[in-house]
């Protein structure tokens, strides 16, 4: 998944972990997964996208999302 990028720019890969809820899938395995795959890439960060509650932020963290997108209703 990360080969493709350079180790020199930054990047970053948004999941869309709340669109995978709304499938009746828990996202949490597979963003914790994203995260493992890329600890090999420092220069990656991992966006949490499309979040539909507030709990959201909290398993984000507990993944290790670096980054959440969060509407102003949440």
């Amino acid at each position: 998944m990360t080969e493709a990028l350079s180790p020199k720019t930054p990047a970053i890969i948004s999941v869309f972990a709340g669109r995978i809820a709304d499938t009746g899938h828990d996202p949490k395995p597979i963003m914790k997964e994203a995260k493992a795959i890329m600890a090999a890439k420092p220069n990656v960060e991992l966006l949490w996208a499309s979040p539909r509650e507030l709990y959201n932020i909290y398993e984000a963290e507990e993944c290790g999302s670096d980054i959440i997108t969060v509407s102003h209703d949440i």
